[in-house]
């Protein structure tokens, strides 16, 4: 019989594994689980900081419009699956726990709304032969199971490093979204993941 903590470890990376495969279906990416468009950061993500990275993702246009619901539904996927970890008590950050809080309540619908999106336009462009960057902020296999090990303030740490790269990948995409999209209720919700986001990466920076 499985002891508690090797059951939920299981079930952590069980929904992780998850999460990665729904971000490599997404956007496909290097085959040794480092994202081929982008340089790996200490936290094992592509980073915002590399040169245009939405640029070789999203495409523009309706494409444009498509890619981004799909890079919603890996990258808020994922987050998720990280802020249930948190929620869970991995870490012992009070303040890890109430951003794992804010961002599961603000994630949950903006990922319902991609889905739709999706479901909608079902005959849409899907952009599958975009160059095969990954998307900025997408976390790695050997990250997502380091943080899934981790404990207490090593998980607070590590969390609070990888969420903030998560955060600023979503800027990142949603500000390129900005420029090249004509569709006034995507270009609303890009708006307010941004802001969303900004706030969060803001509360992620003071978590030391």
């Amino acid at each position: 019989m499985m002891r508690p903590r090797a059951a939920t470890r299981a079930v952590a990376l069980g929904a992780l594994g998850l999460a990665l495969a729904l971000g490599s279906t997404a956007c496909s990416g290097g085959s040794n689980g480092t994202p081929s468009g982008g340089v790996p950061s200490a936290a094992g993500v592509t980073t915002a900081a590399d040169a245009n990275p939405a640029a070789g993702v999203l495409g523009t246009g309706r494409a444009g419009d498509v890619m981004f619901a799909q890079m919603l539904v890996a990258h808020h996927t994922q987050g998720l699956v990280m802020a249930d970890l948190a929620l869970a008590g991995y870490g012992d950050s009070m303040a890890v726990r109430e951003v794992a809080a804010t961002m599961k309540a603000s994630e949950e619908p903006v990922l319902r709304q991609a889905q739709q999106w999706l479901r909608e336009w079902q005959s849409a462009p899907l952009a599958s032969d975009h160059p095969g960057h990954k998307e900025p902020g997408m976390m790695s296999a050997p990250a997502l199971a380091a943080l899934a090990d981790a404990r207490g303030n090593d998980f607070d740490l590590t969390w609070a490093r990888m969420m903030q790269s998560h955060g600023e990948g979503a800027i990142t995409l949603a500000k390129y979204l900005l420029k090249t999209s004509t569709t006034p209720e995507v270009k609303a919700v890009a708006t307010t993941l941004i802001e969303t986001k900004q706030a969060e990466v803001l509360r992620l920076k003071a978590i030391r």
